[in-house]
């Protein structure tokens, strides 16, 4: 376990940090205990401009997604947000495809 100050390696019988001096109550060795969870990067506003400005142009930008959303290495920012507009895409043209449905059948009764 590490301690949360400074970072390094305690015992979690410690009672204080020996590299710090920083007295450890029990809240933080258990706290302490807890497997560390891996930093997500940020997305910048220029990781922002470039998915916005994909989902702008057919086809690529559902090729692009489908990759974003697969992809065990992307952000999970933009993982999640590449699936969203998948989802969307997806009710988007099933709408469409009723709405066609709907206008053939009115047009062919006319």
């Amino acid at each position: 376990m590490n301690c949360p100050t400074c970072g390094k390696t305690i015992n979690e019988n410690d009672t204080f940090c020996k590299n710090c001096g920083v007295p450890l109550t029990l809240k933080q060795r258990a706290f302490a205990t807890l497997p560390q969870t891996k930093k997500i990067r940020m997305l910048k506003i220029s990781d922002y401009f470039l998915m916005f400005l994909i989902s702008i142009i057919p086809i690529i930008n559902i090729i692009t997604f489908i990759v974003w959303a697969a992809s065990s290495k992307t952000n999970v920012n933009k993982k999640n947000y590449a699936s969203a507009a998948l989802i969307f895409m997806a009710i988007a043209i099933v709408l469409v495809i009723i709405t066609l449905l709907i206008t053939y059948y009115i047009l062919k009764l006319v």
